[in-house]
């Protein structure tokens, strides 16, 4: 009895190895994404924080200079809020582009798994078969052996 041996086995491996290389892209991606979150948040919390500060400034007698300067602050927060939130964006769409590579790389792999799986009972037919050829020959053999004596 011969083993079964897949005919398109390199591939699947390599379709296997593709789909792992996706997800660790993923999970990178992912990563990438909750940090630039965090920083976002980071920087509206220093925003609110200038702002505070300017409210408490500007209830005090203080210089123009002073208040040009926390004014400024908080427009510079504002810059950097905006540009943080491009970077987010950003990071979104690259998590979107890995899920769908993973997708299309989940079902390129299941695509050679079926094959495999059809070829697999494909050749259990096959060998089912050859079987019952040999068990046909024998029994005819030792028929035709009988009917000799």
């Amino acid at each position: 009895m011969q083993h079964f041996k897949y005919r398109f086995q390199s591939l699947l491996n390599i379709k296997e190895k593709l789909e792992e290389n996706k997800k660790l892209e993923l999970g990178k991606a992912l990563q990438n994404l909750e940090h630039e979150k965090k920083r976002l948040s980071d920087l509206i919390r220093k925003r609110e924080e200038s702002i505070e500060q300017y409210r408490d400034k500007t209830s005090k007698i203080v210089s123009i200079s002073t208040l040009k300067e926390a004014s400024s602050n908080v427009y510079h927060f504002d810059s950097l809020i905006n540009l943080q939130e491009n970077k987010v964006k950003k990071k979104k769409s690259d998590v979107e582009v890995c899920k769908t590579g993973l997708a299309l790389a989940k079902k390129e792999t299941k695509m050679f798994e079926k094959i495999k799986e059809k070829d697999k009972i494909q050749h259990k037919y096959l060998l089912e078969k050859e079987e019952e050829e040999k068990i046909d020959s024998f029994v005819s053999f030792n028929s035709s052996v009988k009917q000799r004596r």
